[in-house]
């Protein structure tokens, strides 16, 4: 199962301290990787490479929201998004208050302004929900353009 990911286990990248430090070193891990990984291989792969597996689930939801945020900014992306606790209870949250997710930001504006391919931007954004389904609902609408898409707030389920 985690066949593609021991390769990168052999070379331990290590991170700075500190979330800001975890961000640059998962998107430097994400996007040297073949594009391919699935979840649990990319948790494996930060783990491996000294996430702890808290900061590597919260980067593994919020890295390619904030990718596909900021590859599609003509869509009017709502500012909160929803954590599931249960059925009856979910907590609206603002990515503006979520410390981590600004970092996440910076991070990306950080590697934007560097050595970055497309097919790097691709390997984070396309993992995004909310990619997927603005590029189906483009495919399957070939008139609709892309600032007609409406987009609901995410929900995270940890």
């Amino acid at each position: 199962m985690f066949k593609h990911v021991k390769s990168f286990f052999k070379k331990k990248q290590t991170a700075p301290n500190g979330f800001a430090g975890y961000a640059d070193l998962a998107i430097r891990l994400i996007t040297d990787s073949n594009g391919q990984l699935e979840d649990g291989q990319i948790i494996a792969l930060l783990e491996a490479n000294g996430i702890p597996r808290t900061e590597a689930v919260e980067l593994l939801l919020f890295l390619p929201m904030a990718f596909c945020r900021h590859l599609l900014p003509i869509i009017n992306w709502p500012d909160h998004y929803f954590e599931y606790i249960s059925k009856e209870k979910q907590i609206k949250h603002l990515y503006s208050d979520n410390q981590r997710y600004t970092i996440i930001q910076k991070a990306l504006l950080h590697y934007l302004a560097g050595n970055f391919t497309n097919a790097d931007y691709y390997k984070i954004a396309g993992r995004s929900a909310s990619f997927h389904s603005i590029n189906q609902i483009l495919l399957a609408n070939p008139e609709r353009k892309i600032s007609e898409v409406l987009v609901t707030p995410e929900t995270v389920i940890y």
